[in-house]
């Protein structure tokens, strides 16, 4: 049995037209690894600082309009939601500075454990020779909660995370 935990935490504010992080965390364990890693921003002095499990701490000047990767996600989702089709955001950590591009592709009911749920696919746009896929579903009557994610990895390795119970502003989410 594979047993794994991930816990992944982003305050933010939310200023017109984006989200400025403040604060990030991740912490992952499974089969032997730990992951933890902490990413403060001090916007007073535009420093952000970065701490890894078992490395020193790093600093670095906060890029201006990037996000820490949990907030980023929530910035796609809100994209989504307000009927984007192409989007594009920097992820920040450390001194290291990714573009992370997705594409929509479409409509699709899908079925998860919570039911079934007309959806809004996601494609992440990945250049060059990466053969990594990821495809993630938003949910469209659930104010396009994220409800599924594919990744298939560069060696054919597939995984799926579905939706098995939510709930949205106090509704269960619930099939068509």
């Amino acid at each position: 049995a594979y047993v794994a935990s991930i816990t992944e935490t982003s305050v933010f504010s939310h200023e017109p037209g984006r989200l400025v992080p403040q604060h990030y965390s991740l912490r992952s364990s499974g089969l032997g690894k730990t992951r933890n890693t902490r990413q403060n921003y001090n916007h007073q002095n535009g420093q952000l600082t970065l701490s890894k499990h078992k490395s020193p701490a790093i600093s670095a000047p906060i890029v201006a309009d990037a996000m820490d990767q949990f907030s980023a996600q929530l910035a796609l989702q809100m994209d989504v939601a307000q009927g984007q089709q192409h989007m594009t955001y920097q992820v920040q950590e450390g001194d290291e500075l990714d573009s992370y591009e997705f594409r929509v592709s479409g409509e699709e009911i899908i079925s998860t454990p919570a039911g079934k749920l007309l959806t809004t696919r996601v494609e992440r746009v990945r250049h060059g020779a990466s053969k990594r896929k990821t495809v993630l579903w938003f949910a469209n009557n659930w104010n396009f909660l994220l409800v599924q994610l594919q990744q298939i990895e560069s060696d054919g390795k597939e995984y799926v995370i579905k939706l098995k119970s939510g709930s949205v502003n106090g509704r269960k989410v619930r099939s068509l």
